[in-house]
């Protein structure tokens, strides 16, 4: 049987009243602009204070305004709600205690629309719980993969 591991994400994120101005804002002024906002919905309380988390704002913000608009287009467009009942594959979804982009209630609410799928979430992990909570993620990968 095949293998599925969905990590802080969802089958509809947001709304197009939630992207285009993130989209616009970007275009117009740059991602630096917006990466503390960005970057509070993506790591939980205190990841901020790591030696790490200066990597993941340098990474943001050298990413292309362009390239970051369209990747939020395609989130704000994205809506694979109907597609989850047909998933068969055994199927893990996790998700970070302290993700605001794809907050657990969303993430759950998508994991019981996947027949047998198991829902765990992550303590003290944002968005990332792969880089905040790594041996905690790996740990959930190899039960589930086994």
């Amino acid at each position: 049987m095949p293998h599925l591991v969905l990590a802080d994400t969802a089958a509809k994120i947001g709304s197009p009243e939630i992207w285009n101005p993130r989209i616009a804002v970007v275009l117009n002024n740059g991602i630096a602009t917006i990466s503390d906002a960005i970057l509070s919905r993506w790591v939980a309380p205190g990841y901020a204070a790591t030696p790490d988390f200066q990597m993941w704002r340098m990474m943001l913000e050298r990413t292309s305004a362009q390239g970051y608009a369209d990747v939020c287009a395609a989130i704000r467009d994205a809506d694979y709600t109907a597609d989850l009942a047909r998933i068969r594959a055994k199927t893990l979804v996790v998700v970070g205690n302290d993700d605001a982009s794809t907050p657990p209630a969303l993430v759950r609410a998508m994991a019981e629309q996947i027949v047998g799928a198991a829902f765990v979430e992550i303590a003290d992990a944002g968005h990332l719980p792969c880089v905040e909570q790594p041996d905690r993620f790996v740990a959930l990968l190899k039960q589930h993969l086994a």
